[in-house]
């Protein structure tokens, strides 16, 4: 994937041929996320929790060297100079999407952890009728994240790229900058966003029929086990379908010991990423709500 941060690449803005310390360390935290996004695959498909977990902290640290930025001396003077711009309007408005997609995250995410508990509890617990309940408590809650999160990415996406036309030949080189960067910065928030909401998304496995996956185990020769490399299944919550799935299938014919045990396997592998993922997404709401602060400190100055 080209290092567009999403499908609404910013126009490249050359920067003042002696930039500010500070300006150094903001691109050199883009360059990093960059890396990061040109790894990955499409916006359209799901990654591990691991992936979005080191954007989150890279997209923390991006955060804090444009909180820096915005307070230098020479950032302050040039915005100053410009106080009719609409940059910052622009900034603030977008900064509401964000926080409502970040919070949308970190709400899926605390139910799905109290989904995942549930299922490790019962299998701990080995109760055929507990275990079926809490599959199927967790498909529901699974249709209803799918449905909200592709909400949020859907109002991420129509905030892609309303940018203000400015006549960039009016503007000194270091507000030039400094507009590059609050466009790039909100263009990785949201990519990294949609990652994690995609991630949350995860189309299911599991079927809605009493039973749990049911219909796919009857499609199912006995013995058979669904491979996750074969399904292309790269992220935690695909993997708990599989593992579900498979435990469905053998209890029907015999015991599945060895199923219940790659089950939970699964499930703490899940509840570790969501517990990283939960720490990161804070830690991004936190830095955003700042980074508003910080705008409307410009906006009201």
């Amino acid at each position: 994937m080209n290092c567009s941060f999403g499908l609404h690449p910013v126009r490249s803005i050359s920067l003042p041929s002696r930039l500010h310390p500070t300006s150094l360390k903001v691109d050199t935290e883009l360059d990093k996320l960059k890396i990061w996004e040109a790894s990955l695959p499409s916006l359209e498909e799901s990654i591990g929790g691991q992936s979005i977990l080191k954007g989150l902290h890279g997209l923390a640290e991006l955060y804090n060297s444009v909180e820096e930025l915005l307070h230098t001396t020479r950032t302050q003077e040039s915005i100053s100079h410009h106080q009719d711009s609409k940059v910052f309007e622009e900034a603030l408005e977008g900064s509401v999407t964000l926080l409502d997609a970040g919070g949308c995250a970190k709400d899926l995410l605390s139910k799905m952890k109290e989904h995942v508990q549930g299922l490790q509890s019962s299998l701990r617990r080995r109760g055929g009728g507990s275990i079926q309940q809490d599959v199927n408590a967790y498909n529901a809650f699974r249709k209803k994240a799918k449905k909200e999160a592709l909400k949020c990415i859907r109002s991420l996406r129509r905030a892609e790229g309303k940018f203000v036309f400015l006549p960039l030949l009016d503007l000194d080189p270091h507000f030039l900058m400094v507009i590059r960067v609050l466009r790039e910065l909100s263009n990785i928030t949201s990519v990294i966003f949609r990652y994690l909401l995609l991630f949350l998304s995860t189309p299911s496995l599991l079927k809605t029929k009493i039973g749990g996956c049911s219909l796919i185990s009857k499609l199912m020769p006995v013995g058979l086990v669904l491979n996750e490399k074969e399904k292309k299944i790269n992220n935690e919550v695909g993997r708990i379908d599989v593992a579900l799935c498979n435990l469905n299938a053998h209890a029907r014919v015999t015991g599945a010991s060895d199923e219940v045990g790659t089950a939970q396997d699964k499930l703490e592998a899940l509840a570790v990423s969501i517990n990283g993922l939960e720490s990161g997404i804070d830690t991004a709401i936190r830095r955003l709500i700042q980074y508003r602060v910080s705008l409307l400190n410009v906006l009201t100055r």
